[in-house]
């Protein structure tokens, strides 16, 4: 009986370790980390409406303007869900909604003077969020990390 009893409580250690400790949780981990430095520097800026999920639109949108359908596209999420994105936006001044100049009968959604300076603000939250991370573990650290993770999320999923 004590063997069996041995053999749980290592196995149940084994299990928390690996589950604290391995890449997918230390990148989740370091994107919570990242998201707050950004939402900090947004409000600091004049943003404090702005949350994560927002993101997903104003880092999918072309300078030009993007149509939704390729907005949710990009982003990895339904139609429905962009179109919640895009209005909340745009009540918000952020982006709005033009004729696509290769067809009339289309809408590309644009930012705003407004959505440009957000655009601006989330520049300085970048930087801000990479000279942090560079203190801790090296500029060359960090930009090694960032090629390595672009080159990952390039590859064609089977």
């Amino acid at each position: 009986m004590a063997g069996k009893g041995a053999k749980r409580e290592a196995f149940r250690n084994a299990n928390e370790a690996w589950r604290r400790d391995n890449v997918g949780r230390a990148i989740f981990d370091a994107t919570r980390s990242i998201e707050n430095d950004v939402l900090k520097v947004l409000a600091k800026e004049g943003f404090p409406e702005i949350r994560m999920v927002h993101l997903n639109l104003y880092r999918n949108l072309d300078l030009d303007g993007t149509r939704l359908t390729e907005l949710a596209s990009r982003a990895n999420m339904t139609k429905q869900g962009m179109q919640e994105l895009i209005d909340r936006a745009e009540r918000l001044g952020f982006v709005e909604r033009r004729q696509d100049p290769e067809d009339r009968r289309a809408k590309v959604v644009a930012f705003s003077k407004r959505g440009l300076k957000l655009l601006e603000a989330l520049h300085l939250a970048v930087i801000f969020m990479e000279k942090r991370m560079a203190e801790t573990i090296g500029e060359t650290s960090v930009r090694q990390i960032a090629r390595l993770l672009i080159r990952y999320n390039r590859q064609k999923p089977e």
